[in-house]
């Protein structure tokens, strides 16, 4: 019989409806979790992929990179299926702890645009005011999506101070 923490949702399930409901239940659910979380890294891929090529402006090269792409997750899922789970989870936890470092070396390079930001929302929240994050006070450039959120939030504005002077001088 089988033992450890790994069966335990087997048992339980085999207790409240039956034995079989549990395997197949077990089953069911461990195949759901791996299916949606291979098509979640297949879409983080891809998407990671167009965000490069469209930054490098290789917009128009040949799929050749997905598919290489694509094919070595495949490849990794495959090698994660014959291997035993302690290499797969040593690999997993060197991986994880690579990843920790870059983003370490992230927020430290990141940290006084961090600081000024904090000052800047701390600053609008000492004169009463509702902080909006304006990138260009802080020194951020090419921030794309605030920056056409600020020109909106302008020419909304300016529309309203219009409308406003155009009652006031009926």
């Amino acid at each position: 019989m089988f033992s450890g923490p790994e069966v335990y949702t087997q048992f339980a399930m085999g207790t409240l409806v039956s034995q079989k409901f549990g395997q197949y239940y077990m089953t069911a659910s461990l195949f759901l979790f791996s299916f949606t979380t291979l098509i979640t890294y297949f879409y983080k891929m891809d998407t990671n992929i167009a965000f490069v090529k469209e930054t490098l402006n290789i917009k128009n090269s040949s799929n050749f990179v997905n598919h290489l792409f694509r094919f070595g997750l495949l490849g990794m899922v495959i090698f994660g299926a014959v291997n035993s789970a302690a290499l797969i989870w040593g690999i997993t936890d060197l991986g994880v702890g690579l990843l920790g470092w870059v983003n370490v070396i992230t927020v430290i390079f990141l940290s006084k645009t961090a600081v000024k930001a904090l000052k800047d929302y701390d600053e609008q929240r000492n004169q009463g005011l509702n902080p909006v994050f304006r990138p260009s006070k802080v020194g951020i450039k090419n921030a794309d999506f605030w920056e056409e959120l600020e020109a909106k939030e302008i020419t909304i504005k300016t529309e309203r101070t219009k409308r406003t002077e155009r009652v006031e001088s009926l």
